[in-house]
């Protein structure tokens, strides 16, 4: 339970597994403004204002030159020659409610601290916009907090592991320098311990949300073919409940990243590559098997093209922990269930009329993909 102020926050947790972590970390807001400070402060700053006042480059300490501006589904980007400055959106949907500053405060502290195990020397800290007492705004210094931000260093473009392996530029031993790190990260990440049968109750969960999502009538995917995919998944499922279970109980569900995607891989000159961007508001979506992260990185992989880039993360995970303990249908059942899940991500653009065609061909894709891996489990038992 993580201390914010006069409120506490508790992390949703399954009710079916546990987390092994160490002591709480305690999150709490700066001490209260003064008097004057905090009478200014009642005046509401809208959040137009906040995203001018920091698209402006002369706001920011390290003299700018430019401000680009980019837009996530739960964020605004600020991004200026060196650093990029996260602006969380004042979200409340599905269970999550991060209307309040001091909910984005906690998940800017979150974000910072998730995204250190991975990308130290890319995650920097966790900076206030704030009113002074002349009672206008600014970046990172004394007052009165109307918004948090995530401060990171900004990665070049060009050393994103796509970009490096499309020039032909990334070689095996940046792979297995990317590999090398994942796994000492898995291997020290929480383990979560789940009661009997609570794992393959958990997937089986995962494929009838992911179903029901994507049979909504609004998307107009080929139900048959989403209900063949339900299928082959709850089969392989009822077929090697003992496998997955046994995974659980050597250990293998970790609380890892949740969104490795090789667009979160940096391959920096002469250092280790930063892994950036891991799902911090739900606990839930980094609970996973080491094996399924490792397989849904190489799944995105060959979905971008970039074949031989999937099979060496499977050749350098397998000759990390052994290949016999990852069996090839395993691997890709794993594939097959996350590329259900990029399905549904890609589907939730298909009612905006800017991106909806490019959004249904993208999901359609991963729906072909998703076919593709669980063929692939089947044929391999």
């Amino acid at each position: 339970m993580l201390a914010l102020g006069t409120r506490t926050y508790v992390p949703r947790i399954s009710l079916i597994g546990r987390l092994e972590t160490g002591p709480t970390e305690q999150l709490v807001m700066p001490s209260e403004c003064d008097s004057a400070l905090a009478t200014r402060n009642t005046k509401s700053v809208s959040f137009d204002d906040k995203i001018s006042f920091l698209s402006v480059p002369e706001h920011y300490h390290e003299r700018a030159k430019q401000v680009t501006l980019l837009q996530t589904h739960h964020a605004w980007l600020f991004m200026t020659e060196r650093h990029v400055f996260k602006m969380k959106k004042p979200s409340r949907q599905g269970g999550y409610d991060f209307s309040s500053l001091e909910s984005r405060h906690w998940l800017c502290q979150e974000e910072l601290r998730l995204n250190r195990r991975l990308a130290r020397d890319t995650y920097l800290a966790v900076v206030p916009l704030v009113r002074d007492r002349s009672g206008g705004l600014e970046l990172d210094a004394d007052g009165c907090p109307v918004e948090w931000l995530v401060k990171m260093a900004r990665l070049p473009d060009s050393r994103m592991l796509l970009t490096v392996a499309s020039q032909g530029l990334a070689a095996s031993a940046d792979i297995r320098s990317m590999m090398r790190k994942l796994y000492r990260f898995h291997e020290n990440a929480p383990i979560f311990h789940f009661s009997t049968g609570g794992y393959v109750a958990r997937l089986r969960q995962k494929i009838e949300t992911w179903t029901e999502e994507l049979l909504r009538p609004s998307f107009a995917l080929p139900a048959a073919r989403v209900i063949e995919l339900s299928e082959l998944l709850y089969a392989y499922v009822e077929a090697f409940a003992g496998l997955l279970e046994q995974r659980q109980r050597d250990g293998h569900i970790r609380e890892g990243h949740g969104d490795l995607r090789p667009e979160h891989v940096f391959l920096v000159e002469n250092a280790e590559p930063e892994i950036i961007d891991c799902l911090e508001f739900d606990i839930n979506l980094r609970r996973l098997d080491s094996a399924e992260e490792i397989a849904f990185l190489a799944m995105e992989c060959r979905h971008a093209g970039q074949s031989w880039l999937a099979r060496e993360c499977s050749d350098c995970y397998r000759s990390e922990y052994g290949g016999a303990a990852v069996p090839g249908h395993l691997w890709d059942f794993y594939a097959a269930l996350g590329a259900m899940a990029r399905t549904g991500v890609s589907a939730w653009r298909i009612p905006d009329p800017t991106a909806g065609e490019r959004s249904k061909r993208k999901a359609i894709a991963y729906l072909h993909d998703a076919r593709h891996h669980i063929a692939l489990a089947q044929a391999h038992r």
